[in-house]
């Protein structure tokens, strides 16, 4: 039986109102299909029905178990969203009706599976007649229903995945990339077309391919609605993330003209928790992909019902449902760094050939050789195979993998950053505690005395403060979560109002072997960046000359302090339209990004840059120019040559403005 204050603390973030409107897009954990699981962690649910059952024969259509569904789902003022899968579970009669059947096998010639033939005109017929007739009937609900059905999730393919085959099918029916590309599209317009004056609003929920840009941005163009993201809930540290970041990020973060944001939505299935490298740490690798989720931005994950009822990851859903969904940074009422070191064999400055081996993805042996320099720090590299793989294959390993390829560097960061990080502290992984299954020390940060690794230094996003200093207008409360391991102390330091770099509390470990946090509130925070190495606050070593170790740095402040709409609990689309304006103008506008030589910096309301500075994932100043320019050009050899992901702030008139440009 779950714990009654982890109910109590539940109802800091949960506001199930009975307002269809209030609610319909509150991100957070949801319950993936199954048995609808009460429990006061789930924000909503996604159901599934089949085309098969709703249309038994031709035109005679069986509304009973999708009626039932449905109220089932909402039965508690949760909303949801819906899926009609196809493809094996399109209706039998199609087929003696005239469309193609398709048989798929293996390489060896064993049948796998079956499909319609997609692009056949009949299937098209029956297919867009299933999409309309089932919205019709959606319309005819209950307002008690109807209301809750907040999106609907258009499926083309294998459940709801992307549009294709599974193995070999026959040469008269084969379809290459761009055909799928244009039935998905064909699909996808005629379902967002058929929705889109809904109301109360049901948005499309589309599904594009999960590697490559192209149906994503198409869609975003044409559909715009809500956008599945495969593998971003499924895990984390997955190879070619980089790659993904330069055209998903955006999307995801940036607000439409309009003022509306991207809601996506990733799920965590059975096949995924049932990994080897998963069952090792699963509340670890639980809590990692919440913190994964939160940096990307994602507002939906899926848990299935034995994740849910799974009292060991309260915890990790809570911290998700005080993220989720904050988008607008100066509106948000929360910042999070979750600590972490990356090892990317990608790296070739901080992973040099000549001691590493072959800068290449598939050289093990480089893999191997990273592993072991951090070995002592807790890496592991159990399935080099699988490391040097696709993210799917990632998903997949046998073992736990702390190397990969062409990997996002730094810590899970939300608003808030740290500054000159491997050059104050140092990494840990898969770090051990008293509690074998807490959720914390899958990934850390930590002190190294021997090597002069004695802070942690973090600015907080400048966005989050409205570009300008705190000023102690309200207060903020830092929370650190720390193991407490050893005799060691730690401190924090801050610039406040009347100091710029003011001592706060100290706080010594005990030797518990247990993760502890500590809470501290600051009434008087300036946050103007002018404590040691510019940061807005840092934790530092106090004595005993001992290593600490850092799981998590937190940052708060109350709704009422910031004002305007903040979507920890609701996502709705009405904005301020001139909230929306002075967001977008503090935008900084990089292309092309990535990049490979050559990026341009220019501000999103056109005023001149007097003041360019970029630095890189460290922390470190790279570049800085003075100049009265509205557009700026950058070459990848001015800010040292290497790849990775740079931070740009650009000075103008209007303010400080922030960006990021990843050069490949």
């Amino acid at each position: 039986m779950k714990n009654i204050i982890l109910f109590v603390a539940y109802t800091c973030f949960l506001t199930h109102a009975t307002q269809a409107q209030s609610i319909e897009t509150r991100p957070g954990i949801w319950q993936y299909f199954g048995t609808p699981a009460s429990d006061p962690v789930i924000d909503g649910r996604l159901l599934n029905f089949t085309w098969a059952e709703i249309e038994p024969s031709d035109n005679s259509w069986n509304w009973a178990g999708f009626d039932k569904g449905l109220s089932d789902g909402v039965k508690d003022g949760l909303p949801v969203i819906f899926m009609v899968y196809t493809k094996q579970d399109a209706p039998g009669w199609i087929y003696n009706a005239g469309v193609p059947k398709v048989t798929e096998t293996d390489n060896r010639g064993k049948v796998i599976g079956y499909s319609p033939y997609y692009a056949d005109a009949d299937y098209k017929f029956y297919f867009k007649r299933m999409i309309q007739k089932v919205h019709s009937h959606v319309e005819t609900l209950s307002p008690s229903v109807r209301n809750l059905v907040i999106g609907v999730q258009g499926c083309y393919g294998s459940t709801g995945d992307y549009i294709s085959y599974a193995g070999n099918v026959p040469a008269q029916y084969a379809l290459d990339g761009k055909q799928f590309l244009e039935l998905y599209k064909e699909f996808s317009q005629y379902y967002y077309d058929e929705y889109k004056n809904t109301s109360p609003k049901i948005y499309l929920m589309s599904n594009p391919r999960n590697q490559g840009s192209d149906a994503a941005l198409w869609t975003e163009d044409n559909c715009p609605g809500w956008q599945k993201a495969g593998t971003l809930g499924k895990g984390f540290q997955l190879n070619d993330e980089v790659t993904k970041y330069g055209w998903l990020y955006n999307l995801m973060n940036v607000p439409r003209a309009n003022g509306e944001y991207m809601r996506v939505r990733s799920e965590l299935a059975a096949a995924n928790t049932s990994a080897g490298w998963w069952k090792k740490s699963p509340y670890k690798n639980m809590f990692a992909t919440m913190c994964y989720g939160i940096m990307w931005g994602l507002d939906w994950t899926n848990q299935t019902y034995n994740e849910i009822k799974d009292a060991g990851n309260d915890s990790a859903f809570v911290f998700f449902n005080k993220y989720a969904g904050q988008k607008e940074a100066s509106k948000s009422t929360n910042a999070v760094c979750a600590l972490k070191d990356v090892l990317d064999a990608a790296d070739a400055v901080r992973f040099p050939a000549s001691v590493y081996g072959n800068v290449s993805q598939s050289n093990t042996q480089r893999y191997v050789n990273i592993a072991n320099k951090y070995a002592s720090k807790g890496a592991l590299l159990e399935d080099v195979r699988s490391a040097t793989l696709s993210e799917m294959d990632n998903i997949r390993a046998a073992g736990i993998n702390d190397v990969g390829w062409n990997l996002l560097p730094g810590n899970y960061e939300r608003y808030l950053h740290q500054l000159n990080a491997n050059q104050t502290s140092t990494g840990y992984w898969n770090i051990q505690s008293a509690d074998p299954n807490s959720m914390y020390g899958k990934f850390g940060r930590g002190f190294d005395i021997a090597n002069n690794m004695t802070a942690l230094y973090f600015d907080v996003d400048n966005a989050f403060l409205a570009n300008k200093p705190l000023a102690a207008k309200y207060q903020v409360t830092i929370e650190v979560t720390y193991l407490d391991q050893g005799k060691g102390s730690w401190q924090l330091f801050y610039d406040a109002k009347s100091s710029k770099d003011k001592a706060s509390v100290t706080v010594k470990c005990t030797n518990s072997n247990k993760w502890k946090k500590a809470t501290i509130t600051l009434p008087d925070a300036n946050f103007a960046n002018r404590g040691k190495a510019g940061s807005d606050f840092s934790i530092r070593s106090a004595g005993k000359n001992q290593n600490i170790i850092f799981s998590v740095v937190e940052l708060s402040r109350s709704a009422g302090s910031v004002g305007g709409k903040v979507f920890n609990t609701s996502m709705q689309t009405t904005t301020n339209t001139s909230a929306v304006a002075e967001n977008k103008a503090a935008v900084l506008s990089v292309n092309p990004n990535p990049a490979q030589q050559t990026f341009y910096v220019q501000s999103a309301d056109g005023k001149p840059i007097k003041q360019l500075l970029i630095y890189n994932v460290s922390g470190r100043l790279v570049f800085q120019k003075n100049v009265t320019a509205v557009r700026l050009a950058v070459n990848r050899n001015e800010i040292g040559g290497a790849s990775g992901i740079y931070f740009i702030k650009a000075q103008t008139d209007a303010g400080m403005l922030t960006g990021r440009v990843i050069i490949q």
